[in-house]
């Protein structure tokens, strides 16, 4: 094969550090263009060698690692991977920890260049492990899927010491609008998502002043499931033109009022409204003003008729309508909703 095709394999997403072992017994060639070219890489469990392999091997074009199918991450691990001089992006989406998860975050904050970083579900992060992440100066994006022991201290390290442009925590049980606030004061932040916090409330003060300044480069917020917020939340929200995606999913104490809020967003294209069922066929009629909606989710919205749907079956760019539990007759869907993508 020319070089060109070969390194064009490599950089195709599932090679792992195991790959690698096996090219080095079967041709050198393969082997050496690994080293010098692969871009992303798998540590896999089952496969021993990955200390030593990282410990051998610079990996110059190395930019993302994770961990897949029961790798062990070990301190040791993370240790190596100081060595790569790229490496920006480590995913953790299935792996075991073999030591606790501070000395796991004490290894990770010895990365200085990365930039994203993914812990997932089993991982039980606290504030404690936060404060230590928040190290890492050139961090862009963070997700943590289990926050449950994650509060205000944490998110206030992180906000203060990093450049975050995306945010994610999900199962942030004790997250309160206190430890909000200083998310307020990240003008880098594009993406916010907050999923499954019981104590969201009222937005806070500094977020009511944010509304009305024209530097807020925020474009997508997620509140999956923060069932204790109200309307307040989307009249923050609704003068910032530069809001893209809203998902209020879950947020059972959203109503009308708070729809209405959104008619003046030029750039809204996803809303996602499911399980808000408090919302009348009034509330889905306001948003027949909002001609940049692409996709909107009413599912379980059980108050909602096919009257509220007809509203917004006009709108000019809509393509996706999601009305999962609306009773329909087959035959009005095709006259009132033809040319949708529509699931209900």
């Amino acid at each position: 094969l020319p070089e060109a095709c070969m390194v064009a394999l490599l950089n195709m997403p599932g090679w792992s550090l195991q790959d690698s072992a096996v090219l080095r017994r079967v041709c050198k060639r393969w082997a050496a263009l690994f080293d010098a070219n692969v871009q992303c890489v798998e540590l896999k469990g089952g496969f021993q060698d990955h200390s030593s392999m990282l410990s051998r091997t610079r990996f110059p074009s190395l930019h993302t690692v994770q961990f897949c199918n029961g790798a062990d991450v070990t301190v040791d691990t993370l240790g190596r991977l100081e060595s790569l001089p790229r490496l920006r992006t480590l995913r953790m989406p299935s792996f075991q920890f073999a030591q606790s998860m501070s000395e796991i975050a004490d290894g990770l904050a010895r990365l200085p260049a990365l930039r994203n970083l993914h812990l997932p579900v089993g991982c039980q992060v606290t504030d404690k492990e936060v404060v230590t992440l928040a190290r890492l100066s050139e961090l862009e994006s963070l997700r943590l899927d289990d926050c449950r022991r994650v509060g205000d201290e944490g998110v206030r390290a992180l906000v203060g010491r990093t450049s975050l442009v995306t945010l994610e925590l999900r199962m942030c049980h004790d997250l309160t609008d206190e430890g909000l606030k200083t998310l307020c004061e990240v003008s880098t932040l594009q993406t916010l998502r907050i999923n499954y916090c019981r104590h969201l409330r009222s937005p806070p003060l500094e977020m009511w002043a944010l509304r009305a300044s024209s530097a807020s480069i925020l474009h997508t917020v997620d509140l999956t499931c923060c069932d204790r917020l109200t309307d307040a939340w989307l009249t923050v929200f609704s003068n910032m033109v530069t809001i893209r995606v809203l998902i209020f999913r879950g947020c059972a104490l959203v109503t009308d009022a708070g729809i209405g809020e959104l008619r003046q967003l030029p750039a809204l294209h996803t809303l996602d409204l499911a399980f808000c069922d408090m919302i009348t066929d009034a509330g889905v009629q306001s948003l027949s003003t909002v001609t940049s909606l692409r996709s909107l989710n009413l599912d379980s919205c059980h108050q909602i008729t096919v009257e509220g749907g007809k509203a917004v079956a006009q709108l000019p760019f809509l393509n996706t309508l999601k009305i999962l539990g609306m009773s329909l007759d087959t035959n009005v869907a095709v006259r009132t909703f033809a040319g949708l993508a529509l699931e209900h």
